[in-house]
């Protein structure tokens, strides 16, 4: 089953959006509402398949786009297995990056992330354009809206 990924986006969101609505009810339950989601998806569907024939790479966007929407952002980082040397990149796992920030794009939760997340997300988006033959015009306006948020500029 392929669910559409704006969409996906969009209602997990939206739970997030009704913790926070209840948020004076229970202040001990950190995003229980969308824990429990997960951990019945998890029930039916288990996130580590024991089979080397299936498709890890889903296990592992699965992995990632969970910790997100959990708020576990170091935990996120860990997952990626982000390369040191910031020129090395792979495309490949980030891709998720691109489904979670990008579908739709939100100015205000991205400047939330750390950089490391927004370089690396934007490096993909950037090379996806590019792969698929598309113009760049709209992931160098994204950036621009970005770059001109962000405080700490190190250009002079």
């Amino acid at each position: 089953m392929q669910l559409n990924r704006l969409l996906a986006n969009r209602l997990t969101a939206e739970i997030d959006q009704l913790y926070n609505l209840f948020s004076f009810m229970a202040h001990s339950q950190t995003h229980s509402t969308l824990l429990e989601i997960i951990t019945a998806a998890e029930q039916v569907v288990p996130v580590v398949n024991s089979y080397n024939w299936q498709n890890k790479d889903a296990d592992d966007r699965r992995v990632i786009r969970d910790l997100y929407y959990l708020n576990q952002i170091e935990q996120l980082e860990a997952a990626l297995e982000l390369n040191k040397n910031p020129q090395i990149i792979n495309h490949g796992k980030n891709r998720i990056l691109v489904e979670i920030f990008f579908l739709p794009f939100d100015l205000g939760q991205f400047l939330q992330l750390p950089k490391v997340l927004q370089y690396q997300a934007f490096s993909t988006l950037i090379r996806t354009f590019q792969i698929q033959g598309q113009s760049c015009d709209y992931p160098i306006q994204l950036l621009e809206q970005v770059c001109a948020e962000n405080s700490d500029r190190t250009s002079p």
